[in-house]
């Protein structure tokens, strides 16, 4: 009804042009078809004009969705190649890690560098001035030369010079019984730490330990001591 009235508005009572017979035109439309009416001028045209937006629409919807799926295919695209990347970085890191694993690993020592190994960590052997291997004496240093530790001294020295090829070195009696008198040495060292000063506990530790590894070494066939 109000396309209608304006309508009949503009063709009765549209108030006529200057200058010139007749009425001026209801409604002039710009060149883009845009009304500054802002709606139809008859129901018809209305009925074009949303018959129009509805295809418009519908072409702008499918357009877009068309944009949409686009992107979404774009964006599965560059997952792939996200994850593809991933992988590669990941099995490039492994494969460094490998390498840098394989050049700074410790090579597996040969019987000789076992044997340099097992002597660098060894007590030192004592030496000529600390014992005689013909009778078996020793030179004991404080406090092992004190008189609580005589016993076991003596027991020490007789074992050592009671060796023999068939009855000592690593694994014989022989070596087994000095180890346990070395043993309650050490016990009796260690009772009386509180008396001693740090170094000559350190230096009669370190002495206890050159006799028991002493213990290890057999006789040769000139009866001195020779490597185990």
């Amino acid at each position: 009804m109000a396309c209608t009235a304006v309508s009949v508005w503009a063709q009765e009572g549209a108030p006529p042009a200057s200058g010139s017979e007749g009425y001026a035109p209801a409604i002039a439309y710009p060149d883009n078809g845009f009304s500054w009416l802002h709606h139809a001028s008859t129901a018809e045209e209305g009925m074009l004009r949303g018959a129009a937006a509805f295809v418009e629409a519908a072409g702008k919807g499918n357009y877009y969705h068309s944009i949409a799926a686009m992107n979404y295919q774009e964006a599965y695209r560059r997952a792939i190649e996200n994850t593809v990347h991933r992988a590669e970085a990941y099995y490039a890191r492994r494969d460094l890690w490998s390498d840098h694993q394989e050049r700074y690993r410790r090579k597996p020592l040969d019987m000789e560098g076992y044997e340099k190994l097992a002597a660098a960590r060894s007590p030192a052997r004592l030496t000529g001035d600390q014992y005689n291997p013909e009778s078996g004496a020793i030179r004991w240093p404080y406090p092992l030369d004190s008189a609580v530790f005589a016993e076991h001294r003596k027991r020490v020295e007789g074992l050592l010079s009671d060796r023999s090829v068939d009855n000592s070195g690593w694994g014989s009696r022989n070596f087994e019984m000095i180890r346990r008198e070395v043993a309650a040495m050490k016990e009796v060292l260690e009772a009386g730490r509180q008396t001693l000063d740090l170094n000559s506990y350190i230096n009669a530790l370190e002495f206890l330990e050159s006799v028991e590894w002493e213990g290890r070494f057999a006789p040769g066939p000139d009866g001195l001591p020779t490597n185990p």
